[in-house]
Formats: C-alpha cells, sequence, structure tokens
C-alpha cells in the first residue's frame, strides 16, 4: 500500500511534494550500489572484528579459544655493573671480578647452564662455570673473580648461557 500526500496540505508542504513523489517512485540503492554494498559490508566487519581482537579483551578471547598462545617470554643476561671491570690492566698477573644477572621471564622454571671465558689471542679459556635454577619472574646475580694474565693487547671476557644461546663480553685492554 502506498501513501501519496494530498494536495491540500497547509504551509511549505505543496512546495516538497514534487520531491517525496521523486523519492517514492526511485528503488532505496542502484544495481550497481547492490552488487558492492555485501562486500563493503563483509570488509567493514572484518576490520572492526580484528581490531577488536588486538585490544586485551580480544587476545584474551583468543587464548580462550586456543588460537593464540600467551605472551612469549625471555631470559635476559647483563652485567651488573658494566662500567666497573677495570678497562686497563697494569700488571702482568691480575683479577677483575665480573658480576652478572640471569633473568626468567619466562612462564616457566628453567635451569641454566653458565659459563664465564677468557678470549685472547683467538683462544678461548672458560675459567668459571655453573648452573642456577630460575622460577618464572626470578634473577640470580652471580660474581666471580677472574684471573688474567696479559702483557699487551686486549683481552675479552665472555659470559654465556648455553640454553638458551646468548652471551655478554667485555673487553679488557692489557698494558706492559
Amino acid at each position: 500500500m502506498t501513501f501519496f500526500p494530498r494536495k491540500n496540505i497547509c504551509g511549505s508542504a505543496p512546495r516538497y511534494r514534487p520531491m517525496v513523489m521523486r523519492l517514492i517512485k526511485v528503488p532505496a540503492t542502484s544495481p550497481h550500489w547492490a552488487r558492492w554494498r555485501g562486500l563493503i559490508i563483509l570488509i567493514v566487519g572484518i576490520l572492526v572484528l580484528a581490531s577488536a581482537l588486538q585490544t586485551g579483551a580480544g587476545h584474551a578471547m583468543l587464548r580462550a579459544a586456543g588460537l593464540s598462545q600467551g605472551p612469549a617470554g625471555y631470559t635476559s643476561l647483563s652485567f651488573l655493573h658494566p662500567q666497573s671491570p677495570a678497562e686497563q690492566l697494569t700488571p702482568a698477573h691480575g683479577n677483575t671480578v665480573t658480576s652478572f644477572a640471569v633473568h626468567n621471564a619466562t612462564g616457566s622454571t628453567h635451569d641454566y647452564r653458565w659459563s664465564v671465558s677468557l678470549v685472547r689471542r683467538g683462544r678461548t679459556r672458560q675459567v668459571h662455570a655453573g648452573t642456577v635454577r630460575l622460577a618464572p619472574g626470578r634473577r640470580a646475580e652471580i660474581t666471580r673473580s677472574v684471573a688474567i694474565t696479559c702483557t699487551r693487547g686486549v683481552v675479552r671476557i665472555v659470559v654465556s648461557l648455553k640454553n638458551p644461546a646468548e652471551s655478554i663480553d667485555t673487553w679488557i685492554t692489557c698494558r706492559p
């Protein structure tokens, strides 16, 4: 049933009657627009869903559905006092203290095998080694005295972990 406005309407309505009649006769969408409307709605819906899944609540929903894992953990290895190892050793035989930290930022307990090595003229000599067990979120600080024999050149002190394979190092200049 179609309703047509009466001609005897008061006010400004008669002025708009021809426009209203055209709107009634013209379809709401042209055939060209109708073809693309579904695709555009689908693309907008996908973009809205993707944006929602990037939020904290969206990540929680993905994890609950088994479609995503929790945040990946990591292990950090760092010197406690990066400026403290003597940058130059004057005597032929000297000692320096190496202090480093291992931090377990994963969700499970790990056993970390660590070592302290000296590298001089392409040769590596392990001077200390050990294992430390760390619960999730825990940190261990390890300090070792390293005896260094050097007369000239440089000596590299390397602290490394076996698994995951990580290492840090520092250089010491030997002066005669």
